[in-house]
């Protein structure tokens, strides 16, 4: 246990564990990740409290989860927000343990080497998972072109419907009452474009 309290050990556990965290949010669904992750998280609780640490850099790391899921779920042009994260989930590692004159406990060197280590791992690694995911929103848009749904309420330049037992916003160019079949047409963005289903398509 005592190998596990030198604070040089324990950033590289925290470091690894903060990692595989963000590894799960860009590649989840596997569940593997997702356990050890959640394994690692336990014993990276019981490390930093069990040696000094400053709460601002440990607040510092959690709050590097926020730009980090901005950068992974939001628009094209969005990557400046893992930059962010990275510098703040870098300088909250670096700076969590202290030593008992309140001086950061960790080996500068190792620190240094870890950081250039792991956010070349977050800046390449996970943004293709980044492009793989929206590739997949992408996908998941063109694939609905041709499905019969049902309007929810009355479409013309704006309404909803219920496709594959998803609601989705949709758009026509004609009046279409709620409740008729419709079929999906094209796409703009996540805006459907529908047209009234005939009845040999229903």
């Amino acid at each position: 246990m005592e190998f596990f309290l030198n604070p040089n050990v324990a950033y590289l556990i925290i470091v690894l564990t903060t990692l595989l965290i963000f590894s799960a949010v860009v590649s989840p669904g596997t569940g593997v990740l997702e356990i050890l992750a959640f394994g690692l998280l336990l014993v990276s609780g019981v490390l930093i409290f069990s040696i000094e640490f400053n709460p601002w850099a440990l607040l510092l790391i959690a709050l590097s989860m926020v730009p980090f899921v901005a950068a992974v779920y939001g628009k094209r042009g969005s990557t400046w927000l893992l930059a962010v994260s990275m510098l703040m989930l870098t300088v909250g590692s670096i700076f969590l343990f202290t030593d008992q004159t309140g001086r950061m406990a960790v080996n500068p060197l190792l620190a240094i080497v870890t950081s250039i280590l792991a956010d070349g791992f977050l800046w390449f690694a996970v943004r293709k998972g980044m492009e793989a995911h929206r590739g997949k929103a992408q996908n998941a848009l063109l694939d609905v072109i041709g499905e019969i749904g049902e309007a929810k309420n009355d479409i013309h330049r704006e309404g909803s419907v219920l496709l594959n037992g998803e609601l989705w916003s949709a758009r026509s160019e004609q009046e279409i009452p709620s409740g008729s079949k419709i079929r999906v047409t094209g796409r703009d963005g996540f805006i459907l474009l529908v047209e009234k289903a005939t009845e040999s398509e229903t």
